[in-house]
């Protein structure tokens, strides 16, 4: 979703019981003087509304967004204003790149350079609050019923003694992972299922694994 884009009229249509409550913004930087320079149509305070219209348009979203990482001239202050941007907004997740020059963009001949271990110390800080919201944003669901769709398992995966894993995606982009009793019917992937988050899987999340919950098939 473009930021610009999430206007009232937008938000009226995405009511509708039939999109789903996860959305992906390019925000790239919480700094007015970084998105200046990238030439971004829009604010910090672009983005903050923006989320703001989708909480209030679809409750409690999942929201994601891209983040780039030492831009030319990105400050300490700047790095700031994006990790406080993140927080103030409500990012469940954050996509964080280093900056790398592309030959022939305007941004390749910007300076000062950020050296690349000021980019992997910010990228890394960008991760660390990824993974902290994303765990706080799956464990405000521990107990709640959520429409999903089965995935087929492929692999091999580590699974408790004489049980089933079946994984699921639900309708706000939480992964799941379900183990079933030996003798209980799996669901087919792309089967529609209802699933009960239990809790975060918190070391799945921290080391960037894709199946970040535990939770039950529900039968009825």
């Amino acid at each position: 979703v473009y930021t610009e884009t999430v206007t009232k009229s937008f938000c009226a249509v995405i009511k509708d019981r039939r999109v789903r409550p996860h959305f992906h913004i390019s925000a790239q930087s919480g700094s007015d003087a970084i998105l200046k320079k990238m030439n971004r149509a829009y604010s910090r305070q672009t983005v903050i509304q923006a989320c703001r219209r989708l909480k209030e348009a679809k409750g409690n979203p999942f929201l994601a967004c891209d983040i780039i990482a030492g831009f030319p001239g990105e400050s300490d202050d700047d790095f700031a204003q994006t990790l406080s941007l993140l927080k103030e907004a409500g990012f469940s997740n954050a996509h964080a790149f280093p900056y790398s020059p592309r030959p022939g963009t305007l941004a390749a001949d910007l300076k000062p350079k950020i050296p690349e271990r000021v980019k992997d110390e910010r990228v890394a800080a960008l991760n660390e609050f990824s993974a902290e919201a994303k765990i706080a944003y799956v464990n405000s669901f521990a107990g709640v019923v959520l429409d999903a769709v089965a995935e087929t398992v492929r692999g091999r995966s580590i699974v408790p003694h004489g049980k089933k894993l079946v994984r699921a995606v639900t309708e706000n982009f939480i992964h799941a992972e379900i183990f079933l009793d030996e003798g209980l019917s799996a669901p087919q992937g792309g089967q529609p299922v209802r699933v009960k988050i239990l809790c975060a899987n918190e070391a799945a999340i921290r080391a960037g694994q894709e199946w970040e919950a535990r939770a039950e098939l529900c039968r009825s």
